[in-house]
């Protein structure tokens, strides 16, 4: 749900123009960021404002979820 929910671009409006002026101005404010202490970030401003490619989008962060699930492991139990 939380891939869906945050998947760039994708609560913008349906119309282009719309759509296009949000995205630009998301994009503008993270490109506004300390360079310094956000260099990451903003690189990153691109990915972050639009989904260039749902499927690998989704792939990916499924990926992860799954890894990380399989990091947990369940603490130990004691008995006593």
């Amino acid at each position: 749900m939380t891939l869906v929910a945050t998947e760039p671009g994708a609560t913008e409006s349906t119309d282009p123009g719309t759509r296009d002026d949000a995205i630009r101005a998301k994009r503008a404010a993270l490109h506004a960021l300390s360079p310094q202490r956000y260099p990451h970030v903003i690189a990153a401003a691109d990915a972050l404002t639009l989904c260039a490619d749902r499927d690998t989008y989704y792939e990916l962060g499924i990926d992860f979820a799954v890894a990380g699930i399989r990091g947990i492991r369940p603490e130990a139990r004691t008995t006593g």
